[in-house]
């Protein structure tokens, strides 16, 4: 898993409830309601980066990752 998955998967985003947010650098580096805008506001601060864009939800979500197939 790489480090901005792991930071993802421990943060608490609550004060982006119903918001889209965009995650690079192991933060948030945009949010707001329109996805579009969101993500390509990520890419503008971070262009070397990969941008996990995520919509958090109103309500508590579990997130389960697996490691894989070997």
């Amino acid at each position: 898993m790489d480090k901005n998955m792991e930071w993802f998967v421990q943060a608490d985003l609550g004060e982006y409830t119903d918001e889209y947010v965009a995650i690079a650098r192991q933060s948030v580096i945009s949010s707001g309601d329109d996805p579009e805008r969101v993500y390509l506001e990520a890419e503008k601060k971070c262009p070397k980066e990969k941008v996990i864009l995520w919509k958090v939800p109103k309500d508590e979500v579990l997130i389960l990752l697996g490691k894989g197939k070997k």
